[in-house]
């Protein structure tokens, strides 16, 4: 039982050094254009549950960068990444509801993902959940921020809002 803890130990401590650098290698070649060796680095951590390559897959998807731009294909792994508290992916949750990109538009999904990525430390979601504030109705922020209290304590029960 205790080799068992060691080698659990001594492989989780050589995996996720090994997780960061491809991450880092990804997001290296996503910043010079390099779409393709992005992909390649991403989507493998993206399916081991990698929330920032989850996110930053789901970006690619949702413009198309080295795939073929693919809504449904965004929102699959901004929503994986979403619900671990990734604040990139929920704040292009509140920008795809707000636009109604693949989905219909939607002013009170956008506002609660911007409140979401806001209070996770998202600057630019502050912004923009002032602007959806504007397109609701003050009973339906009230719900809204409620339901991103719920989901700030409890990340997991956000999913279905995606």
């Amino acid at each position: 039982m205790v080799i068992k803890t060691l080698l659990t130990a001594l492989l989780i401590t050589l995996v996720q050094p090994a997780e960061a650098q491809d991450y880092e290698t990804g997001k290296a070649a996503y910043k010079r254009g390099d779409y393709p060796t992005a992909l390649q680095h991403f989507r493998p951590l993206a399916k081991r549950g990698h929330a920032k390559a989850q996110s930053n897959l789901g970006f690619m998807y949702s413009k198309g960068h080295g795939v073929t731009q693919n809504y449904v294909k965004s929102m699959s792994w901004l929503s994986k990444a979403a619900v671990q508290n990734d604040a990139h992916a929920q704040h292009n949750l509140g920008i795809i509801h707000g636009n109604g990109l693949g989905v219909p538009k939607d002013h009170f999904l956008a506002y609660l993902w911007f409140t979401i990525a806001s209070a996770n430390g998202h600057k630019s979601s502050a912004i923009k959940r002032e602007l959806a504030a504007t397109r609701l109705e003050p009973e339906d922020q009230k719900i809204a921020n409620e339901i991103a209290r719920k989901c700030r304590l409890k990340p997991i029960f956000c999913g279905k809002y995606a």
